[in-house]
């Protein structure tokens, strides 16, 4: 992260996105070779505005994101009625 980003408690889903919004960084150093896929791997997902930005830098670097690994997921769960999805830059829905 880049500085400039704040704890995410407290913010809604929008806030959470403007505040992560270009600043996740990669380090070039620790990055898999072009075109390698990846799976990324999230602990704890509430609006998915961490693993959308994440996704969202590795795209930007030709690493493509085959898949999102989620830990746990705050809120909602399909079929309860609460929001818990968040869409991936490519308009995918990720939980």
């Amino acid at each position: 992260m880049s500085r400039g980003v704040r704890d995410s408690v407290g913010l809604d889903p929008a806030a959470r996105r403007t505040n992560l919004a270009g600043r996740v960084l990669l380090r070039p150093a620790a990055a898999p070779p072009r075109g390698t896929g990846v799976v990324l791997i999230d602990d704890i997902l509430t609006t998915g505005a961490t693993a959308m930005a994440c996704c969202e830098t590795l795209r930007r670097s030709g690493v493509p994101v085959v898949a999102i690994v989620v830990l746990a997921a705050a809120g909602g769960h399909p079929g309860s009625g609460s929001e818990g999805t968040s869409p991936t830059p490519d308009g995918r829905n990720v939980w």
